[in-house]
């Protein structure tokens, strides 16, 4: 099944949904990050007013977006906090 966003919206890949660890081994539960922004990498769009591009990475809203039946989370061009360059 293929998703395509309709209007100005995104299909992103959430990166870093599970467990974390540090370098010096510290293992953080996902649930110690909820307050943090989401990073993600553009896999679809629509048809959009910024300049963003198949594959890159932008950071959006902690409570952005919805899921979407392939696993992603389809959001809305306003809920995008920045580019990742």
């Amino acid at each position: 099944m293929q998703v395509k966003p309709q209007g100005a919206r995104l299909l992103i890949e959430l990166e870093g949904d599970g467990e974390s660890v540090t370098a010096s081994g510290i293992v953080i539960p996902a649930t110690a990050e909820q307050d943090l922004p989401k990073v993600g990498k553009i896999v679809a769009m629509g048809e959009l007013d910024g300049d963003y591009k198949l594959g890159g990475i932008v950071l959006i809203s902690k409570f952005a977006g919805e899921p979407s039946p392939d696993g992603n989370t389809i959001i809305d061009e306003n809920d995008i906090l920045a580019k990742i360059e």
